[in-house]
């Protein structure tokens, strides 16, 4: 076992300088990490040092007193900063995040037994080995997401464990252990008390681990119902369509799981894209479903989905709004369609918009793959070409701009952004983008 740790040097000189007069061990997610064979991002340390005997030991370092009510103090060593944390009992959780109080321990197995699920609850040190108190390491043999203790009391002191619970499980490919399960399920409810801030990060690192998503978002259906309720309206909606195999929901994780990508922005679109399909659904003499303009009811109810229940940048929250508004947008292989593509998604979007068009239509069924990956090839080629060349897609790219319209007698306002508007249209149609035609063309507009 000892081994297979391969403990930077930094935290080896951290462990010893504690273990010299107290007792001090690496715990949690980075020793689970190092027992599967993934290099962790971070070191945790824990310590029987209370936080004044930590400060005093390390008193020639850079301290940032970063938690001492809980116990935490961050030391800074060769530049990086190692939170090391007094052993602790936790007290109850009536913000339902954060103890109200914390007692100190100088028992290890007291403090492992505080947290939240068996394969974050091990220590290790060179000289004692792995702690491992609640069957961790056989969790993780046998591939076992198990909170420590009982569930339901895990749960009830900070619900966001139940969205850890399932991103372990996503990013591992492990089960959730049935009881855990079980007490997730009953405790869905107290996800409504958490920040839009902790539901964002939680979805954010299930959504873009490079992991399949769909039999975790599929089992635990009831969980995501919670935390995005517009969603619960897809769930078992059968599409009554030849094109399509699953239902609306079925539908949605698969296209999350064949978006090719690590990108949120996309992968949340994917999530949202069709959550509009309910509400336009109709059916035909045939008994064939129809959702008519579906993609914009989908792009209407993610605006309030977003703003209402996640925490996005701005840029994000615009980017993945246009992928859902533009996602059954019919692009063909011509310079021209492409073009048109570009000016409204901008190149970057386009890129994304893509990724998204593909895994969709990888849902459908009755469609060629073949061709279908040769268009969409054809595409993206012809917008390199775009790119490369410089051709003109925006009224940034015009070769004439505001000022030069002004000098053959155009106002500032409307009218003048109204021509510029008809003068891409004319590139974009296939006029030549230059300068002394395009003014020809504009001050034949202004003589209208």
């Amino acid at each position: 076992m000892n081994d297979r740790f391969e403990i930077p040097e930094d935290v080896k000189v951290i462990l010893n300088r504690l273990n010299d007069h107290y007792e001090a061990y690496i715990v949690g997610g980075c020793v689970r990490d190092l027992i599967l064979g993934i290099e962790p991002h971070d070191y945790d340390i824990c310590t029987s040092a209370t936080p004044g005997e930590i400060m005093n030991i390390f008193h020639d370092e850079r301290i940032i007193e970063t938690g001492l009510k809980h116990g935490t103090v961050t030391i800074l060593y060769n530049g990086v900063g190692y939170e090391i944390t007094t052993y602790r009992i936790d007290g109850s959780y009536s913000d339902g995040r954060h103890p109200d109080d914390v007692i100190f321990t100088t028992d290890i197995i007291k403090d492992l037994g505080r947290r939240d699920f068996t394969i974050n609850a091990m220590a290790y040190n060179k000289d004692i080995g792995l702690v491992d108190p609640f069957g961790g390491f056989s969790d993780l043999r046998h591939k076992k997401i198990r909170c420590v203790g009982f569930a339901d009391d895990r749960f009830s002191e900070d619900a966001l464990r139940i969205l850890r619970a399932m991103r372990f499980a996503i990013r591992y490919g492990f089960d959730i252990e049935m009881n855990t399960y079980e007490a997730m399920i009953r405790s869905r409810q107290g996800l409504e008390t958490i920040s839009k801030e902790r539901i964002t990060s939680e979805l954010e690192k299930m959504l873009s681990c490079g992991k399949a998503v769909r039999s975790i978002f599929l089992s635990c259906k009831d969980v995501m119902a919670v935390i995005l309720p517009e969603l619960e309206c897809c769930m078992n909606f059968n599409q009554h369509n030849k094109y399509h195999m699953h239902d609306v929901y079925e539908h949605i994780l698969s296209v999350v799981d064949y978006c090719e990508t690590g990108d949120f922005v996309i992968k949340l679109a994917a999530l949202l894209h069709d959550i509009g399909k309910p509400s336009t659904y109709t059916e035909d003499e045939s008994g064939y479903g129809h959702f008519y303009e579906h993609q914009e009811a989908s792009y209407e109810i993610s605006k309030e989905v977003i703003s209402k229940r996640l925490r996005l940048s701005n840029e994000q929250y615009d980017e993945t709004l246009l992928l859902i508004r533009y996602h059954d947008m019919d692009v063909v292989t011509t310079k021209k369609s492409v073009k048109r593509a570009l000016n409204k998604l901008g190149e970057g979007t386009f890129r994304k918009w893509l990724i998204l068009k593909l895994a969709d239509r990888k849902d459908h069924i009755g469609f060629n793959a073949d061709e279908m990956l040769t268009d969409l090839k054809h595409i993206e080629d012809m917008l390199n070409d775009i790119i490369i060349n410089r051709d003109c897609f925006s009224i940034k790219d015009l070769a004439v701009n505001g000022n030069d319209l002004i000098n053959i007698g155009y106002k500032q306002g409307k009218e003048l952004g109204a021509a510029l508007n008809q003068l891409l249209q004319q590139v974009l149609d296939g006029c030549e983008n230059d300068k002394e035609k395009l003014l020809e063309i504009a001050g034949a507009i202004m003589s209208e």
